[in-house]
């Protein structure tokens, strides 16, 4: 690797790509779920391991059933679910259960088409084990072997260890509540409203809901988005009409932009109760030895970097014939996509403030459209707030000399201006972590006038350039 290489990687701060969407529902009845299920289970979560299928990131995860409710089930089962970590790309989803080694889980499973058990309705069907809930599934316990309810064949190894990710680097804390976060409790943001820039969004509206037109869906798109910008310092540039080619949530992109899908044309919407699903990609590691996230820091809590975001619907659904719900679940996805989490999961609520939010995991459907709740703005200013927005810079590249070696010491060569700007302050300083950290072939040093230096240990003989796009560079 030469010199420039080296300088490339520290730019971009050892990042990695991840992706965490989430979904708005149907509300769902238990006796619906048990006679829908396959199996009905209470277990305890023993380790997760991920993979990638047909371009997806998956988790398989390994549960003891410590109680059965319906269905002929072996001792350790093994679920399959949307999302996960492999070699630092990971993908969180809203819609799939995130389990945590350790916890208890009541879950209601049937039989993906490859022949794989996934939670039922996702989320909704992946409970806690409260004691009415438990009390009711005994009333209703319905053991059975038949070919639907035997579910023997997904019998699990337990393996060791849980399988969670590692975090790159230490430092890195977030007390946030309300948001999507890895399992370190760290969740992402756009950095574009920092610089008061709008976050560019497409629209591909190659199908819609019988009987909308265009322009309906198109201004229902724009009260979802003018739900947060009303609240926050987000804003939004429409960046035109595009058939994507393929579901939203499937491209992965660090172009910054939403991709806003108003059909699932694709089928990437499993579960027959999901209106429509948001999320966004994002880096996730943080610079090594510093503790840096790439998304900046907001009132003491760390952010990743979103580097695009996604809106799917099911257009195909009755009730998504109905401007006001169409409006209301895009408003409730584009939520996912700025990193809000469901308020509740609760099908029980009893808090109306969670129950009424924008961001409570089923649709209210009762004519609000993309009208927020008391709970929705407070959440989000956590992650972009009004005021005292975090400063921002940009990614430099130095254009370093090696040779002669006596050169090095002349002001202005391999220098370059460390930049960074505030919207609300103009008295900037500068905190370096170790610069040295990874570079074996030169050193790093601060000058005067808030320049970087660097000092290459020798010679470099390659005399061509690399294109900086191509990862290599002279």
């Amino acid at each position: 690797m030469n010199f420039l290489n080296r300088l490339g990687c520290l730019a971009v701060l050892l990042a990695a790509v991840t992706f965490a969407p989430a979904s708005s529902f149907l509300s769902v009845t238990t006796d619906e779920q048990i006679t829908q299920a396959g199996g009905v289970f209470r277990g305890t979560v023993l380790r997760n391991e991920s993979f990638i299928e047909d371009g997806l990131i998956q988790t398989r995860t390994f549960l003891r059933v410590d109680e059965t409710f319906k269905g002929k089930l072996p001792r350790i089962i093994k679920v399959v679910h949307s999302g996960g970590v492999v070699d630092g790309i990971g993908l969180q989803d809203g819609f799939s259960p995130q389990f945590k080694v350790g916890e208890e889980r009541v879950l209601f499973v049937s039989r993906h088409k490859n022949g794989s058990l996934v939670a039922m309705n996702g989320v909704a069907s992946s409970l806690p084990p409260d004691n009415g809930l438990l009390k009711h599934l005994r009333s209703k316990t319905t053991q059975t072997a038949d070919d639907e309810s035997d579910l023997t064949d997904q019998n699990g190894n337990p393996g060791v260890g849980s399988g969670e990710s590692t975090l790159d680097g230490t430092g890195a804390s977030s007390s946030a509540t309300g948001l999507l976060a890895d399992a370190f409790n760290l969740s992402a943001r756009f950095i574009t409203p920092d610089r008061s820039e709008p976050i560019p969004y497409l629209i591909d509206a190659d199908a819609l809901p019988t009987g909308m037109t265009l322009a309906q869906a198109t201004n229902a798109v724009i009260s979802a988005l003018a739900a947060w910008t009303n609240v926050s310092s987000v804003k939004f540039q429409f960046a035109g009409f595009q058939s994507f080619g393929n579901a939203a949530s499937l491209i992965s992109a660090t172009d910054g932009k939403i991709r806003i899908q108003l059909h699932d044309s694709y089928n990437s919407i499993s579960g027959t109760n999901v209106l429509g699903t948001g999320g966004r990609y994002y880096f996730t590691n943080v610079l090594a030895n510093a503790g840096w996230t790439l998304g900046g820091n907001v009132a003491g809590n760390d952010f990743h970097l979103s580097t695009c975001g996604f809106v799917v619907l099911k257009h195909t659904l009755v009730e998504m014939q109905n401007v006001t719900t169409f409006a209301e679940v895009l408003c409730h996805e584009i939520g996912h996509v700025l990193s809000l989490a469901h308020s509740s999961e609760n099908a029980n609520e009893a808090n109306n403030t969670l129950k009424q939010a924008m961001m409570y995991f089923t649709s209210h459907r009762d004519g609000r459209g993309a009208t927020l709740g008391t709970y929705d703005a407070p959440i989000l200013r956590q992650v972009h707030p009004t005021t005292n927005t975090p400063p921002f810079t940009y990614n430099r590249m130095i254009d370093a000399v090696s040779y002669p070696s006596t050169n090095t010491t002349v002001a202005g060569v391999n220098e370059i201006e460390v930049r960074a700007y505030d919207l609300q302050t103009t008295n900037l300083t500068v905190l370096l972590t170790n610069a040295n950290f990874g570079v074996t072939n030169g050193t790093f040093s601060m000058v005067p006038g808030g320049n970087l230096k660097y000092k290459p240990k020798g010679y470099f003989g390659q005399t061509t350039r690399s294109d900086p796009a191509g990862n290599s560079f002279r």
